[in-house]
């Protein structure tokens, strides 16, 4: 049994997801895998158990639901007997860019999918790892900082 804690991978059927997933079974920690796609996330989880032979769960999880959040958050540190390592956040939405440009409710609901809802989660996972005094946050975001798509 291994005594690496237990890692949160928010959005884990992303592409970046699935890759930091597999990485930190490798290493030995054991996984709650969450998202909104329950199907991809129990063939991931059952691809890592056999692959990795270390526990990864999964666990549903929707952004746009802030009033669930803390419910969600409190189930997923209680799901590691209280003693969660770390958070992965990785999930997000990028719509066209001419829709949103023109639809506001378009780029509303990407603002409140890739913002509001990371800091909505993140800002849990940050007071329960002070009270205690230990613990990882890694956000994943989108290279557009960096660069922007082509088509922009």
């Amino acid at each position: 049994m291994t005594t690496l804690g237990g890692v949160l991978v928010v959005g884990a059927t992303s592409g970046m997801g699935r890759a930091i997933a597999r990485q930190l079974a490798k290493e030995g920690h054991p996984l709650l895998l969450a998202g909104r796609d329950t199907q991809a996330l129990d063939e991931l989880a059952t691809d890592i158990q056999i692959r990795s032979n270390t526990k990864a769960d999964c666990k549903a999880f929707e952004a746009l639901d802030f009033d669930s959040h803390t419910e969600f958050f409190d189930a997923c540190v209680e799901y590691f007997g209280g003693s969660l390592h770390g958070v992965v956040l990785c999930h997000g939405q990028m719509p066209e860019q001419d829709v949103s440009e023109t639809d506001f409710a378009i780029a509303r609901r990407m603002i409140e999918v890739n913002y509001l809802s990371g800091v909505s989660l993140l800002n849990l996972a940050a007071h329960h790892f002070e009270s205690r005094k230990s613990g990882f946050i890694a956000a994943i975001t989108s290279v557009a900082g960096d660069r922007g798509r082509q088509s922009n």
